[in-house]
């Protein structure tokens, strides 16, 4: 098949091996082999040398169980689920412009129905990665953009803010781990008050079944290194929106208790290469 489609000049299928697909799911390659000994989650195509090569719809396959998963669904009815309820096509799906406008739309008028029908719809097909970076951030930032030009939508702000925690909330199933294995600690900066970020990126590791535990904004320096201390983490991650005159020496002393402390977000100096995007966050917390 591959041969006839470069014969016409159209572009071969991307084909993906048992350990990249591994790496893009964030699970070990036992996983996969694993799922499909058990529930017929199986690459449908081979390699020349008869080695299992993963199609797009595979790996789309793949994402869905794990979503399923993530919201609580056993495996063998997530896998069969996966299996009997394929994701819209793109032409069906509403653009992520369409999205985006749709819950600018919802948020200005109040409509707090509509608004969370849209992010979990959003959450369900995108999954939280996508998600993010190409819905709810942009409409988040639209309105940071509209209140420096105006200085009239914090209350829009803080509504779409709070429903798209709820919807995180409702999508993870309120869970913050993923087992008994040593978490990622997610925690904000001393007066940090804006730890949506941080509630998107446990989502997004939960998502990958990586165990993540999230502390409340809010709480004191000291309050932060106790946890740290206690849960010894593989990793932590301190998140600053704007700088403050401690966050340095809160991450200093958390590098005594875990064996890597990154840091997030555009309060800090690019002198420490704080981590700035969704995905870098994730591929970077997948590797600790």
């Amino acid at each position: 098949m591959t041969e006839a489609l470069r014969s016409r000049g159209e572009p071969a299928p991307v084909v993906w091996p048992v350990g990249r697909v591994a790496a893009m799911l964030g699970i070990p390659a036992v996983t996969l082999r694993s799922w499909e000994v058990r529930y017929g989650i199986a690459p449908t195509l081979r390699s020349p040398g008869n080695h299992r090569r993963y199609s797009d719809e595979d790996v789309a396959r793949l994402r869905r169980m794990q979503r399923l998963i993530a919201g609580g669904t056993p495996p063998a009815e997530a896998a069969r689920l996966s299996v009997e309820s394929p994701p819209p096509t793109q032409s069906q799906q509403a653009s992520a412009a369409e999205r985006v406008e749709s819950l600018l739309a919802a948020t200005e008028a109040f409509r707090v129905e509509d608004l969370a029908n849209d992010l979990n719809q959003c959450l369900r097909e995108l999954g939280v990665q996508t998600g993010w970076d190409e819905v709810l951030a942009p409409a988040l930032r639209r309105l940071g953009e509209r209140f420096l030009r105006d200085g009239d939508c914090t209350d829009l702000e803080t509504l779409l803010a709070d429903e798209t925690a709820r919807a995180v909330d409702r999508y993870t199933g309120h869970r913050g781990s993923t087992g008994g294995d040593r978490p990622i600690l997610l925690a904000c900066s001393p007066g940090e008050r804006h730890w949506l970020p941080m509630k998107v990126l446990q989502a997004a590791l939960l998502e990958r079944r990586l165990p993540a535990v999230l502390l409340a904004s809010g709480i004191p320096a000291e309050a932060v290194v106790r946890a740290v201390a206690r849960s010894r983490p593989r990793a932590v991650v301190l998140w600053s929106l704007t700088s403050c005159a401690n966050q340095a020496s809160l991450r200093r002393r958390l590098t005594a208790h875990a064996p890597q402390v990154l840091a997030a977000g555009p309060g800090w100096s690019s002198r420490v290469r704080p981590l700035s995007a969704l995905t870098e966050a994730v591929d970077e917390l997948s590797r600790a």
